[in-house]
């Protein structure tokens, strides 16, 4: 009966983790590499984090932002040439985010890029990400699952503490190392399935995951 349900598990994760799910792409067709595609809770554009002098923080994108706009159900960011990276704290705080799909092009994710968004349910990013920063859905409580594409191969510290919500991750790369923090205080965590080769668990990786009877 243990080997019927472990393989029910392993096939489940075969099918999430296919590059097709982790592929730039909505039922409208592919994401255009200078644009960010988003829901918020109020059907109005984000607001992202400023600076002193009422910008956009810098660096929080590689490309300037020419237009943020919403209609039709969907926000889109657009910049001025294809973006390649988010950076640190670019959607910080940003309390009526609710989805966010990212460009294929883009290569890493910042530290703390998506911290406190406590609305955000759903995230897609693409395969092509090579690096998640430290903290970047620290707060997101209202996440419940995501998948983290076979391209990333650094997950840094504290990446989803807190998220309560969080009831299942698909990571489908290769990763040596569970970063210290990583689910801390993940309380709906239920089961999660480890990349191969991996040779370090951090401390207080799993704290708080009172729900978790599963790690394979």
């Amino acid at each position: 009966m243990k080997r019927l349900i472990l393989s029910l598990i392993l096939a489940a994760i075969v099918v999430l983790c296919s590059p097709a799910m982790a592929a730039a792409t909505t039922s409208d067709g592919p994401i255009p590499d200078n644009e960010i595609w988003y829901t918020t809770t109020d059907a109005r554009p984000v607001e992202l984090p400023l600076d002193s002098r009422g910008i956009a923080e810098t660096p929080a994108f590689s490309a300037a932002i020419v237009a943020n706009t919403y209609c039709d159900g969907r926000g889109v960011i657009r910049f001025d040439a294809p973006l390649k990276f988010i950076g640190s704290a670019a959607f910080s705080r940003c309390e009526s985010l609710l989805s966010v799909e990212l460009p294929s092009c883009l290569t890493r994710i910042e530290h703390v890029s998506f911290k406190d968004c406590h609305n955000l349910i759903s995230v897609r990013i693409p395969e092509g990400v090579t690096s998640i920063g430290n903290c970047t859905f620290e707060g997101c409580r209202a996440l419940a699952d995501i998948t983290i594409p076979s391209s990333v191969t650094t997950l840094g510290f504290g990446l989803f503490k807190g998220c309560s919500s969080l009831q299942s991750v698909y990571i489908c790369g290769r990763l040596p190392r569970i970063e210290d923090r990583l689910f801390q205080g993940c309380s709906s965590l239920l089961s999660i399935v480890l990349p191969q080769g991996v040779t370090y668990i951090g401390f207080s990786a799993f704290e708080g995951g009172s729900s978790l009877v599963d790690v394979v």
